[in-house]
């Protein structure tokens, strides 16, 4: 067996030398949904956002965050112009200081709700943490 990544999802590296290596990874599970079948009913469907850092340098990557915004999230329509977007907060001000460890990987999963895309159409997510730019990442999905 082998680990698989979902379908459309996006990897970046993050690369400044000696000092910082690390990949960044974007899925939208699933890639493909309805908020509504045939008959109008609600299907249920719960879509959510994968972000993930994995860290391939030999030294922690520390994150020093100057408020208590974590991840920002937004979607954008690419047919119709439509803009959504949200921010994940730290409760406890020391969360603002965290460290992904050397080999290791930061993980967090954020449930788009039906606001994020309402209509059927192709969708682009853009996630990051916030107030830090190198980390910032987008993967496309389609509303049926």
């Amino acid at each position: 067996m082998s680990a698989r990544s979902p379908p459309r999802t996006t990897h970046r590296t993050v690369d400044h030398g000696l000092t910082l290596h690390a990949d960044v990874t974007l899925s939208v599970v699933p890639d493909r949904f309805a908020w509504r079948d045939a008959q109008g009913d609600e299907t249920g469907v719960n879509p959510i956002a994968l972000f993930s850092i994995a860290n391939q340098r030999q030294a922690p990557i520390l994150f020093m965050l100057r408020t208590n915004d974590f991840l920002c999230i937004s979607v954008t329509g690419s047919q119709s112009g439509y803009h959504w977007d949200s921010t994940t907060k730290v409760l406890n001000p020391d969360a603002r200081r965290f460290a992904v460890t050397r080999g290791g990987i930061f993980r967090d999963a954020i449930r788009l709700p039906v606001d994020a895309a309402p209509r059927p159409g192709r969708y682009v997510a853009h996630v990051g943490i916030c107030d830090v730019d190198d980390y910032d990442i987008t993967a496309e999905f389609d509303v049926q």
